[in-house]
C-alpha cells in the first residue's frame, strides 16, 4: 500500500496455508492537531485558619499554582462557634448551603473545579490536645466531608473530594507499627470508605500521610500530594510516606493456618430416622 513504510506481515497461524495475518505499517504523512484552549481548573483548599494546617495548605497551593491551577481558599471554614466576617450569611463547617454557594461561585468563575482538598483539622493546633478538642476536631472533619457530599448532590456539580488524613493507614505500610495517635483520623477514614461508592456527582478519594517522628507534614509529602492531585489514576486510596513514596492497598488471599495443636472444627449433625 502506498503512503506507508516499514510494512510487515505477521502470520497468526504459520503452520496453516490459509493463515489469517496482520499487516503492520507506519504512515509516511505527518499530522498536527490544533491546540485546544485549556482553561486552568480551580482547586478549593479547605484548611481553616489554624497555623499548622494553613502552612500545609500554603505549600500545597504553591505546587498547584506552578502547574497552572487556580487556588480558592475560603477563610470562613472554621470550627463551629467561631466568628468571621467572611462567612457567607454567618455559616460554619456543617452548612450545606454555604458549601453549595461556594461550589457554584467557583464553577461560574473558573469554569471547572479540579477538586476539593479537605485539609481542615489535619493536624492538632497544639501538642497537648485534650480529649475534648480531639473529639471536636474529629466531628468537624467528618461534618465537612458530609456537607461537601450533600452540596455536590444539591448543585449537581461533578468534582473530586480529596479526604486527606494523617497516620490513619500506617498499619498497612510495610514494617510499621501503629500508635494511639494514628487513630485520630479513624472516624474520617471510616466515613470516607462509606462515601466512596455513594455520591452520584462527587468522586471521593482518600490520601493518608504517614506520621513521622514530628507532627509536621514533610515537604516530600506535600510535593507527592500535589502530584497525586494533578495526575490521579483509578486508585481511590493512596498512602504517602514521609519520604513521599506512594503505596496503595491491595487485598491478598492467604491460606488459612491453624496452630499446631489445633484440630479442624467438627460440625455435628443428626441423621433423620428412617420411616
Amino acid at each position: 500500500a502506498s503512503g506507508f513504510e516499514r510494512k510487515r506481515t505477521i502470520s497468526l497461524s504459520p503452520e496453516v496455508t490459509s493463515s489469517p495475518f496482520v499487516i503492520v505499517a507506519r504512515s509516511t504523512a505527518s499530522y498536527s492537531l490544533p491546540a485546544l484552549p485549556v482553561q486552568p481548573a480551580a482547586w478549593i483548599l479547605l484548611a481553616g485558619d489554624g497555623t499548622t494546617n494553613a502552612g500545609v495548605s500554603a505549600r500545597l497551593a504553591r505546587h498547584i499554582e506552578v502547574g497552572g491551577g487556580n487556588i480558592v481558599r475560603p477563610a470562613w471554614v472554621m470550627r463551629s462557634g467561631s466568628q468571621t466576617s467572611e462567612a457567607p450569611q454567618g455559616n460554619f463547617v456543617g452548612d450545606v448551603s454555604a458549601f453549595a454557594t461556594l461550589l457554584s461561585e467557583v464553577k461560574d468563575k473558573y469554569g471547572s473545579i479540579g477538586g476539593v482538598v479537605h485539609l481542615y483539622g489535619l493536624e492538632p493546633q497544639s501538642d497537648d490536645e485534650s480529649p475534648a478538642d480531639l473529639l471536636a476536631r474529629q466531628v468537624d472533619r467528618c461534618t465537612i466531608a458530609s456537607a461537601l457530599v450533600q452540596a455536590c448532590e444539591k448543585t449537581a456539580i461533578g468534582t473530586t473530594c480529596w479526604l486527606v488524613t494523617k497516620g490513619g493507614a500506617t498499619e498497612m505500610l510495610p514494617a510499621r507499627q501503629t500508635v494511639f495517635a494514628d487513630a485520630a483520623d479513624a472516624p474520617l477514614r471510616g466515613l470516607g470508605r462509606t462515601l466512596l461508592n455513594e455520591p452520584a456527582h462527587l468522586s471521593v478519594r482518600m490520601i493518608d500521610l504517614e506520621r513521622g517522628n514530628g507532627e509536621s507534614t514533610s515537604d516530600a509529602q506535600v510535593t507527592a500530594l500535589a502530584l497525586e492531585l494533578q495526575s490521579a489514576d483509578e486508585e481511590q486510596e493512596v498512602i504517602l510516606t514521609q519520604s513521599g513514596a506512594r503505596f496503595v492497598p491491595r487485598l491478598r488471599g492467604l491460606a488459612r493456618s491453624l496452630p499446631p495443636t489445633a484440630k479442624p472444627p467438627v460440625i455435628a449433625c443428626r441423621r433423620r430416622p428412617r420411616m
